[in-house]
């Protein structure tokens, strides 16, 4: 079959994200992944990441109160889906208005837009983001329902500094092509590309601070290391001690690895877990936990505990997880 790749960014580890403590889960039964997938995702809105001067002109999205992070919905009262119905709708020569979301409330800003010299069109001056693809690796499917998790946090928009909303998204078939490792105070990251035309895999529906989730489409179990399911962990049997996590960090697909859980904390919220990379494989090919493994599978005495989240920049053999009970939780 022949292949084609498209090169992709790769998702940062995430920073520290606040989601309320849950109820008791029951046991489920989940096919762990470790799968090293492509996602893309189409905002709700338009983020704005920043501004542009048009010529001489100051931008007017910073004249009229834009600020990095802000999510563009509306202008003129006309709903916005991408950045050609933002241009189309700009009115020269007068007040447009503009509805944001800013942390969590709706504002009207006002600005007048100016002439671009570069074509002589009216603009609002702003850089902004209308859709996100990058590497992550999937946690588990549910074989009864075809749900699936992955990266085990949110995506979060680099630039902007904010949980991205989404209105929906694509799990894509994707392929390692690199690793740099991680090394005190710069983290590695995985390098991948999608592979046969980002085959689809599923759909994404939920960006949630526990991870991304949504429905697969296209399920291959032979592919997966552990094709039966897997009985999944509560909080209290989570100990500290010897685990594995399942992770890509080969061309030949996902492989189980040695780490340490060092110390537990009940009541956080997605920094559960502390653990550290002991297995001499991963620490010779990674130097530890990098960029695109967030969501790597936990497994600790034949059961699926958790998925990793976070790594410690100064150290990146140590890192953080989060229960798989948190996660499932958070998923409904």
């Amino acid at each position: 079959m022949g292949k084609t790749c498209k090169r992709l960014a790769v998702f940062l580890i995430a920073s520290v994200l606040l989601w309320p403590a849950s109820a008791v889960s029951e046991s489920r039964e989940l096919i762990p992944g470790g799968q090293l997938v492509g996602v893309t995702v189409k905002t709700d809105g338009l983020v704005y990441v920043g501004a542009s001067d048009l010529g001489s002109s100051p931008s007017p999205a910073r004249l009229g109160g834009l600020k990095n992070g802000d999510v563009i919905t509306k202008i003129n009262g006309i709903t916005i889906d991408d950045v050609r119905s933002l241009s189309e709708n700009v009115r020269p020569g007068t007040t447009n208005t503009l509805e944001v979301m800013r942390g969590g409330e709706t504002l009207s800003l006002n600005l007048t837009p100016a002439t671009d010299p570069r074509d002589g069109k009216p603009k609002i001056g702003a850089w902004v983001r209308e859709s996100v693809a990058g590497l992550g690796t999937l946690t588990y499917i549910d074989p009864q329902t075809g749900e699936f998790a992955a990266l085990g946090h949110s995506i979060s928009d680099p630039d902007a500094g904010i949980v991205v909303p989404i209105t929906g998204g694509l799990l894509k078939n994707a392929q390692l092509i690199g690793i740099i490792k991680g090394e005190k105070g710069a983290p590695g990251e995985l390098s991948g590309a999608f592979l046969n035309d980002g085959e689809i895999l599923g759909e994404i529906t939920e960006n949630a601070p526990s991870g991304i989730k949504g429905t697969f489409t296209k399920m291959n179990l032979s592919d997966y290391l552990y094709s039966g399911p897997m009985e999944t962990a509560d909080i209290d049997q989570v100990k500290t001690g010897h685990a594995e996590i399942i992770s890509t960090i080969s061309e030949t697909g996902p492989d189980v690895y040695g780490i340490d859980i060092i110390s537990i904390d009940k009541g956080a919220n997605d920094r559960n877990f502390l653990i550290k990379i002991t297995d001499p494989a991963l620490l010779n090919k990674t130097g530890g936990i990098v960029q695109g493994m967030s969501g790597s599978p936990i497994i600790q005495d034949g059961r699926l505990v958790g998925a990793v989240t976070h790594v410690l920049v100064n150290d990146p053999t140590r890192g953080y997880g989060i229960f798989i009970e948190n996660m499932l939780d958070a998923a409904g």
